[in-house]
This record gives structure tokens, C-alpha cells and sequence, in this order.
């Protein structure tokens, strides 16, 4: 996986974005390698039984054949790679591009920005 990584050393701030009883949206573009079944985006929303136990997403939008753009609230370790395993498919490419309000914008990869 790429994109928008947070590193600090604020442990308030830690807090607000790891802890399970808060709810902090997190927005990835995944591509898979081979197209999505409407269904399967639906499945997405009502949860996926895995051996992990049930993960579902908040929200899933088609963005072509292969790509979508999905937002977690509550992120499980690899939740989107098993979630598509789950359902048949294969990530290339996982992509996050939001965490909470803060967006990854034109950052190339390697790039930092600084936050106040």
C-alpha cells in the first residue's frame, strides 16, 4: 500500500486516530485485477464474513472496472485485502489518500508536509 502516512510524536493526536472507540474516516483507491461485481460493492457495505470476523466498509463508490474508492471508519490490519480476498478478487494497488480532514493532495511519493 502508498499514500497519505501520518508520523508524529503527539500522543493525543495518536489517540484521536488509533483508538477503536473513535471513529476517524480513512479513504482509500484500491484496484483490483479484474472487474467488480455490483454485488460484490454491495456486499462491501453489509459486511463480509471472514475469519478475521465481520468487516464492512462505510461507503463504496465505483470509480472504473477495477478501481473504487472506499472509506473505513474502523480499520482492521489489512481489513480492504481481505475483505477483496474474501469476495475472489486481488489488490494492486491500495491507495490512501485521506485520513480524518487531512488529504494527501499532490504529495509525490517521499514527499512530507509539516503539520501545525
Amino acid at each position: 500500500s502508498e499514500g497519505l502516512l501520518i508520523l508524529t510524536n503527539d500522543g493525543d493526536l495518536t489517540q484521536q486516530l488509533m483508538h477503536p472507540s473513535k471513529s476517524m474516516e480513512k479513504e482509500y483507491h484500491v484496484t483490483s485485477n479484474q472487474a467488480f461485481e455490483n454485488a460484490h460493492l454491495d456486499q462491501f457495505l453489509v459486511g463480509i464474513y471472514t475469519p478475521e470476523g465481520k468487516l464492512k466498509a462505510k461507503s463504496v463508490e465505483r470509480q472504473s472496472a477495477r478501481r473504487i474508492k472506499i472509506i473505513l471508519e474502523h480499520g482492521a490490519k489489512r481489513q480492504i485485502r481481505v475483505m477483496f480476498e474474501a469476495l475472489g478478487y486481488q489488490v494492486t494497488k491500495l491507495l490512501r489518500v485521506r485520513i480524518g480532514s487531512l488529504w494527501l493532495g499532490d504529495l509525490e511519493p517521499g514527499d512530507s508536509q509539516a503539520l501545525n
